[in-house]
């Protein structure tokens, strides 16, 4: 089960958007689309979750040629802290065919449920969030309404969760960069 508000005002040159989310999981269920027992991750009895998320983004078009983004999420699980992804963007645009973007968000991201449920069954803490920094700097271009190209360089940081047959942890840091190019 799952909510989600979402509200959008305008003030002068900014345009916010605010709002909330609320997601009610069951797991272990029984089902009609196979034949026997519910399968949940390990013999897991059967438990439920609720996530509550909270999130903000403002666009401020600054003038005809830049707009900056910034924004980012609240989310808390039952068997999380509070996780907080911000997210901030720059866009120029000298033309009505070419924009300049930069992008950089911080996202933490929650285990998958049988893990979150079976840490709290095993040691009664709460996971750690996997921990994913971006960074990307595309050039777009428009020059007719037939064709579109776009190069982009980004690197990627990310502090990766690992499962260790008691609980979810950090086990490293994986880093990636490149360029990628569409036509």
């Amino acid at each position: 089960l799952n909510t989600r508000l979402i509200g959008i005002t305008t003030l002068g040159d900014h345009q916010i958007a605010y709002g909330g989310e609320f997601y009610n999981n069951w797991f272990g269920l029984p089902g009609n689309l196979l034949e026997g027992p519910p399968m949940v991750g390990g013999g897991l009895d059967p438990w439920t979750t609720q996530t509550y998320s909270g999130l903000f983004e403002d666009q401020w078009q600054i003038n005809d040629e830049w707009t900056t983004f910034m924004g980012g999420r609240w989310d808390k699980n039952t068997y999380t802290d509070w996780m907080y992804s911000p997210r901030a963007a720059v866009v120029y645009t000298p033309n009505d065919i070419t924009a300049w973007k930069f992008m950089a968000s911080r996202s933490q991201r929650m285990n998958f449920a049988e893990e979150l449920r079976r840490q709290w069954l095993n040691t009664h803490t709460l996971s750690e969030p996997e921990i994913l920094r971006s960074y990307e700097l595309p050039l777009e271009r428009n020059p007719s309404e037939s064709l579109f190209w776009a190069v982009s360089g980004f690197y990627i940081d990310l502090d990766a969760l690992g499962w260790d047959g008691t609980q979810s942890s950090i086990v490293g840091n994986q880093t990636q960069w490149g360029t990628e190019g569409e036509i």
